[in-house]
């Protein structure tokens, strides 16, 4: 394992430990998931999903000028307290199984009156997958 890898684990570990916020874990996961070639990544992926869905545009790749290339730069706010319970369950997700996507749960967090926000691409395919689950 890389010292890369090691300190990203780490950051992830102490997220989940509660000795780090949620900013850190999505600076550190947006970098390397740019950074790293595509198999290597694909452990950050559910991460990377919740970051996506909860604060688009909170990681912005810039053209670097005098290399080729991207850098990476946090816009300057805060991620959503809304969705850091589904952040933390996608980290330890990572943590645990190497990121596999489907044991991250991808339920949006619940509304002020209760209610679950679903989009219409969440309902098609749990639509999708219960017509698969039932013919099995």
């Amino acid at each position: 394992m890389s010292s890369a890898a090691s300190s990203i684990n780490d950051v992830l570990a102490a997220y989940v430990a509660g000795r780090e916020k949620a900013t850190r874990v999505v600076a550190v996961v947006a970098e390397a998931y740019y950074r790293e070639a595509k198999g290597k990544r694909e452990g950050l992926r559910p991460v990377m999903d919740v970051i996506e869905r909860a604060a688009p545009g909170l990681v912005e790749l810039v053209g670097s000028p005098g290399k080729p290339g991207f850098e990476i730069r946090l816009a300057q706010r805060e991620f959503p307290k809304a969705y850091e319970a589904e952040l933390k369950r996608a980290v330890e997700a990572a943590l645990a199984g190497g990121g596999k996507r489907e044991t991250v749960d991808v339920d949006p967090p619940a509304m002020d009156n209760g209610e679950r926000k679903t989009s219409f691409v969440a309902r098609i395919v749990a639509a999708v997958r219960r017509m698969f689950s039932a013919s099995a």
